[in-house]
């Protein structure tokens, strides 16, 4: 009940409408308020530069240090990052589901899905080779490692849309 009610020649108690009262003016600003930063942060959110496969790769690829590479876990480390970030980018460009298939079901994926059989044989040469360095304990040659992600490194510049080949 207000402070000073307002009597009118029936003497009866009038109140005010609760939506003209200051407490619920200043909540509807404060939603208007939040209304516009809303809209505001969706308008943002959506010029934000979505991030393409190939780009996301090759920056993920380019990340990773050789020199740093000493022990027998470090180049299972390397190589499966390496074999991840590819499977991921299949799937990021080719929305092939990658992340749970071993190596050699990946292989069998490329080969239903027809992919390029130069590719294919490079995919084939990288995931051999790493799966004697994860699983055969056997230790890895720099320049093989380098060979490797440079390989890797290739595949997705040959897999992106021939709109965002860089012309030299």
């Amino acid at each position: 009940m207000p402070s000073n009610p307002t009597f009118y020649d029936i003497y009866e108690y009038y109140e005010p409408a609760w939506w003209t009262q200051k407490w619920a003016l200043g909540l509807f600003a404060s939603f208007g308020i939040l209304i516009i930063l809303l809209v505001v942060w969706l308008i943002i959110k959506k010029k934000k530069k979505k991030i393409l496969p190939w780009d996301w790769a090759i920056a993920q690829i380019n990340k990773l240090t050789t020199s740093t590479l000493s022990t027998q876990k470090d180049f299972k480390t390397f190589y499966f990052t390496l074999t991840s970030i590819l499977k991921h980018y299949f799937h990021l460009r080719y929305f092939w589901q990658t992340a749970d298939k071993t190596d050699q079901e990946l292989i069998t994926l490329l080969q239903e899905q027809q992919f390029d059989e130069q590719h294919l044989e490079l995919v084939k040469k990288i995931l051999s080779s790493a799966l004697w360095i994860k699983f055969a304990n056997e230790g890895a040659l720099k320049n093989q490692i380098e060979q490797d992600k440079l390989h890797i490194l290739d595949i997705i510049e040959k897999t992106k849309p021939s709109d965002y080949k860089k012309v030299s």
